[in-house]
């Protein structure tokens, strides 16, 4: 049996909170953190715990989709933002059905659904489910993470079925590990060492780390262990000159210039001004001063053009399907599809392309995407190494940058994955411009 997600009804306010969310994402493919923030803002609830109740709510749905769908699909309801809420909330013991019924349909809906009653008693899985549906794992996706993950694809795929556990670097420009646990402690908040990276830290999610002075402070930042693995592997030193090509809100970047010791320059690229500011804010917040920040509109591509050779590493965490994130962002399975990746691959190859003139002779490159399918990860570096001779792969499989956890014991590339290694889904290559085939190859 399903658990149920409230142990006490949401109020009317709330409801229809939870209802425009619940639709901007599904019906407008709004993502699901920034239409419940908007939404929240709208109403202006106080009450913390439904506030969070919420959050679960819609998090709960949009983790169970495909198997709600098949329910509404079996009892000939047309799917909508308010039939999902209801046989969720009716398949999890939230509420009675004529409750769930009454309090979610409002006078402007059309009339409740009477067969969602049927309900009643049931679980969110059937016998009469395909595998698919089962597993949570959209159609035109199906054969790329089977190819990507073999006979483990069904494990895989239901450890992605819920959220993951919050994850957080400690800033090392401030603190230790041991010294933001202890802050942590100080605020009754317990969290525990995580087992890759050196500097992470993973919570309950029960806590409210935005709230903590440690937070606040700059001691810690939100970072998934797979990401922190990352930036660790580029090999950041004090003094280099460092650029983050598809930086986003500045993560990696952050971990970088800690790594860095706030020595050097670490340039931090990205096409959204939004993204970027957010950035800046979060490193004064760090403490970090030795980095700055490109905006890649027109005049930011012509800079780029002119770094020829520069840098001593360029890392890529390029734009992607996003499928190793879905523990973060349930909504993105759906409001994705395979029509995208072409597009896509075609973006990876010419970031890739642009990253490699960036690299000085003898500098090195790291390729990473947060995606599970090869077609955006060994066939870019396949298609990379075929057109630039200069370039080397390095080997993770003997690579003292990593722990022996997450060593890989075939292929040169490493890979993380939420059955696996309890992480995000996280692909990484590290490679190397030669420094003598350069000279002559370079374009």
């Amino acid at each position: 049996m399903e658990k149920s997600v409230k142990k006490r009804p949401l109020g009317p306010m709330a409801r229809e909170a939870l209802k425009r969310a619940l639709a901007a994402t599904i019906e407008q493919g709004a993502p699901s953190d920034r239409a419940i923030t908007e939404e929240l803002n709208r109403v202006h609830l106080e009450d913390k715990a439904e506030r969070q109740a919420i959050r679960t709510h819609l998090t709960a749905i949009l983790f169970s989709r495909a198997r709600l769908a098949w329910w509404l699909k079996r009892l000939k309801i047309e799917e909508s933002p308010a039939c999902l809420f209801a046989a969720h909330a009716i398949i999890t013991r939230a509420a009675p059905p004529s409750d769930v019924i009454r309090d979610w349909f409002s006078s402007e809906e059309p009339s409740p659904p009477s067969a969602l009653a049927a309900l009643q008693g049931e679980n969110l899985e059937n016998a009469g489910q395909d595998d698919l549906t089962r597993l949570e794992c959209p159609k035109a996706y199906a054969e790329g993470l089977k190819r990507a993950f073999g006979p483990r694809f069904a494990e895989e795929m239901m450890a992605m079925r819920a959220s993951a556990p919050p994850h957080f670097r400690v800033n090392t420009l401030k603190t230790t590990r041991e010294g933001a646990v202890k802050a942590l402690r100080a605020e009754d908040i317990a969290v525990r060492l995580g087992r890759l990276s050196p500097w992470s830290l993973i919570g309950s999610g029960e806590e409210d780390i935005a709230a903590t002075a440690a937070f606040k402070n700059g001691l810690i930042e939100a970072q998934d262990e797979a990401s922190q693995i990352a930036a660790l592997v580029v090999d950041a030193k004090p003094g280099e000159k460092i650029l983050d090509l598809c930086a986003g809100a500045g993560g990696k970047a952050l971990a970088l210039a800690a790594a860095m010791e706030n020595k050097g320059l670490l340039i931090a690229c990205d096409v959204s001004e939004g993204r970027l500011r957010r950035a800046r804010q979060r490193a004064a917040r760090a403490g970090v001063s030795n980095i700055t920040y490109r905006l890649l509109d027109t005049q930011g591509r012509k800079w780029l053009k002119r770094q020829d050779g520069r840098f001593d590493a360029v890392i890529l965490d390029a734009p992607c399907t996003g499928t190793g994130a879905w523990r973060r962002n349930p909504d993105a399975r759906w409001s994705r599809q395979d029509g995208d990746l072409a597009s896509l691959t075609a973006r990876q190859d010419q970031l890739l392309a642009s990253a490699r003139r960036a690299l000085k002779p003898g500098g090195r490159l790291i390729y990473v995407t947060c995606s599970f399918l090869r077609e955006e990860n060994e066939d870019r570096i396949a298609a990379l190494l075929a057109a630039h001779p200069d370039l080397k792969q390095e080997d993770f499989r003997i690579s003292p940058l990593i722990p022996d956890a997450i060593r890989p014991k075939a292929g040169p590339d490493l890979r993380l994955t939420p059955a696996q290694h309890g992480t995000d889904g996280f692909f990484i290559s590290r490679l190397r411009r030669d420094s003598v085939t350069s000279q002559t190859q370079n374009m």
